[in-house]
């Protein structure tokens, strides 16, 4: 008797009759595995196309992408090679409805921002990411988008979608590539992978990804050197049991480009009245990072209908940082009226550290009942983030006063005895102003700064949750049906004196349908809801004005998701509706620029199209359009009914790659594509950034195993920005520029 197997297949049990002295032949015909073997994943996926077929993220298990009832979108690793993405928010650029509010880890998905302490997911688990720091791609393998509210997955969530970068696993086959790229703005970076079995029989494989990267910037003062280091094991002792442990560590040196201040509104709107080079920033400030995650993933199957799946993953963020930035204010004179041509700053000294512990397990178990196939979940979530004692800052800001002994937070034109007056009568700041018409970057002394210090207090929250979760397949429908309940603990003062929580629940539904219209076709629709309790005042600056009252959210979405060629490109078309209550959005206060308001009601309307693979087996092609209808619809009388910031109503990317397989042009291959977005309003009313289009082109070549790639971004030097939030922080994108790199596989 012979078993054979194989990831992706049915196993088969084959009896033979071997006669000795007797040549046998045997042809053996393996049936495909609708979901494959895995259920969490385990081994490195070994397709090479920009199509993913399927997700984990959007279901919890290996489910095909047109067999989930929301929108999906997905970045592979071999496009963001060809589009040499090396910081995970450059693929912004290649997802429908997916765009930048920031130079940070911030970004908007359908309409609503996605920034500061909202769940980033590794791996389906929650991390602790930083708002600064973006993850670096060398060790993802792709990158999700799933769109709408996830809670009944997650848990809190945001109502536009929820990021999951998954980390690359090892293969069955040895394999190893190096990388080195040079290019623009001083950027060097040099890449490793390798992979393959430790054991003869492949029940123990390893991969390591390595990563270095030092760049400037065609921002001024702009610099950040990256390093990462990322380990990845397999264990498979026996067939039903599997194991994966990842071990991540990344540095980051770097600074914190604030954005372009351009003159202040008494003076225009106008955002060309400063160059795109202009940042606020000092020779001496710096911004360290340093992130460490573990995460390890186990699945065990007791039989064919029924197994386990647990995953951990323990992920440590430490902060140092020196920083002079804008107040998000310009000067005032000694009448109170705005100086347009003046920054009012501010100077962070700060020392923080965060960790986060995510703990998820579920059984799943395989019914069928006559016409019904079901597929169960029944799982818990443990979550939790701890911000331990030690972590704090200074921060100078504000006007002096008479006796140049303390600081006053802002002007007071009607008391100007109580400050310290210059020559012609304007108050003295606590910090320099930048001059717009005057710039200079000498190395600034904090001595003289008086300095507010604050001393965060130990803070914790914590989420455990139960769900269950029902895939059914009924002839050509499939019917999806979730259900979450969700306990939120939040403690300040952790483990002191005093210690205070409040613990918040929520039971978050999820209803989706699909209908198989054939083979190729699946249509769908759904319903889910997503729920964000509020605390603010707990892991931000306690000058913020929280806590605030949970953030509730709701889609509908109905869509279609069809596969052509052969199976090798992906169409998909969606239309949506996502409500959400009780959004903070900045105050836009003088005094406190840290302020945080709660609006009433926000609402998007749009749909998406999105074609991903290949159209002929040399030809590929990511493209997208979306279109959005952002709206305030509760809140300031100012604001109601006006598209909400960085929200664009038209984006639209598009990428095709085309190799030559066969002449004397074989191993010749080029790319080209564009990034479209129309004008998006800032959060301040009178100041909008327009639209724009950039144009990208790239030219391979490929011998044997050699690889040399040239690229060329905003070939037209298109002078745009990505993003902004005021006159003080506009975002710049980058002028024309380009990256070469050499590839080289063993």
């Amino acid at each position: 008797m012979i078993y054979f197997s194989g990831i992706g297949y049915k196993r088969l049990k084959q009896v033979l009759d071997i006669e000795a002295g007797k040549q046998q032949e045997l042809t053996v015909v393996l049936a495909v595995e609708e979901l494959g073997l895995q259920q969490v994943e385990i081994l490195g996926r070994k397709g090479n196309s920009y199509k993913s077929d399927y997700t984990f993220g959007a279901t919890k298990t290996a489910t095909y992408l047109k067999d989930v009832p929301q929108a999906v979108s997905i970045v592979t690793k071999e496009l963001m090679a060809d589009r040499q993405v090396t910081k995970a928010w450059e693929v912004t650029k290649m997802m429908s409805g997916v765009n930048r509010y920031s130079n940070y880890n911030d970004i908007v998905i359908r309409g609503f921002r996605s920034g500061e302490n909202q769940p980033r997911l590794i791996n389906g688990l929650r991390a602790a990411f930083g708002y600064f720091d973006q993850p670096v791609t060398a060790n993802l393998e792709r990158v999700e988008v799933i769109k709408g509210p996830a809670s009944a997955l997650f848990g809190n969530a945001v109502p536009g979608g929820t990021i999951n970068f998954v980390t690359k696993k090892p293969l069955a086959e040895k394999r190893s590539g190096l990388t080195f790229s040079a290019g623009s703005f001083n950027n060097l970076r040099a890449a490793a992978d390798f992979t393959g079995p430790l054991a003869k029989d492949s029940t123990i494989l390893f991969r390591l990804n390595a990563a270095y990267a030092n760049a400037e910037s065609f921002r001024d003062l702009q610099f950040s050197e990256n390093f990462m280091l990322a380990p990845s094991f397999s264990f498979m002792p026996s067939r039903k049991t599997s194991i994966n442990v990842d071990l991540v560590f990344s540095h980051n040196n770097s600074r914190i480009d604030r954005g372009q201040p351009v003159f202040g509104a008494t003076a225009s709107n106008d955002i060309f009245s400063t160059p795109i080079s202009l940042a606020i920033a000092a020779p001496n400030d710096f911004y360290k990072v340093r992130n460490l995650q573990l995460n390890a993933g186990m699945t065990h199957e007791f039989s064919e209908q029924l197994s386990l799946n647990v995953s951990y993953m323990k992920f440590g963020w430490d902060e140092k940082l020196l920083e002079h930035r804008t107040s998000n204010i310009f000067a005032v004179d000694g009448q109170g009226k705005e100086i347009p041509t003046k920054v009012a700053m501010q100077v962070f000294d700060r020392i923080q550290r965060l960790s986060s512990d995510n703990i998820n397990g579920f059984f799943r178990q395989k019914l069928e009942h006559g016409i019904f196939k079901h597929t169960i979940l029944l799982g818990y979530d443990h979550v939790q983030q701890v911000r331990p004692q030690g972590s704090s800052q200074h921060v100078a800001r504000g006007y002096r006063n008479a006796s140049n002994t303390a600081v006053l937070s802002s002007f007071d034109p009607a008391n100007p005895s109580a400050y310290l007056l210059d020559e012609v009568g304007n108050p003295v700041p606590n910090v320099a102003h930048f001059d717009l018409n005057n710039v200079q970057y000498p190395i600034r002394n904090t001595d003289g700064y008086l300095f507010s210090p604050t001393v965060f207090a130990p803070s914790k929250y914590m989420i455990n949750a139960v769900y269950l979760q029902d895939q059914i397949v009924i002839n050509k429908w499939q019917v999806l049906l979730g259900l979450r309940q969700e306990f939120y603990t939040d403690f300040s003062n952790y483990k002191l004196e005093g210690q205070t929580s409040v613990t918040q629940k929520a039971l978050i539904p999820r209803i989706g349908m699909i209908y198989s219209v054939s083979p190729t076709i699946n249509v769908y629709s759904t319903y889910t809801a997503g729920y964000q309790p509020q605390s603010p005042s707990t892991f931000t600056n306690p000058n913020n004005g929280g806590p605030f009252d949970p953030s509730t959210s709701n889609m509908i979405e109905a869509g279609a998701k069809g596969s052509f060629f052969s199976d090798r490109l992906a169409m998909n078309v969606s239309v949506y509706q996502i409500k959400q209550k009780n959004v903070l959005v900045t105050a836009n206060d003088p005094v406190n620029p840290d302020l945080l308001r709660q609006r009433g009601a926000e609402q998007s309307s749009g749909f998406e199209l999105e074609a991903v693979g290949n159209i002929m087996s040399n030809l590929s092609i990511n493209a997208n359009y979306a279109y959005n209808e952002a709206i305030i619809t509760r809140g300031l009388a100012t604001e109601v009914g006006l598209q909400k910031a960085n929200a664009p109503k038209h984006l639209a990317n598009l990428w095709i790659k085309y190799n030559f397989i066969q002449g004397q042009l074989s191993g010749l291959g080029f790319g080209a594509g564009l990034n479209h977005s129309s004008r998006r309003n800032t959060e301040v009313l009178r100041l909008q950034v327009p639209s724009y289009t950039s144009f990208d082109a790239a030219a391979y070549y490929t011998l044997d195993k050699l690889r040399l790639g040239l690229n060329f971004n905003n070939v037209f030097n298109k002078r745009y920005w990505i993003a902004g939030f005021n006159h003080t922080r506009i975002f710049p994108g980058e002028p024309r520029n380009m990256m070469v790199s050499i590839t080289k596989q063993f």
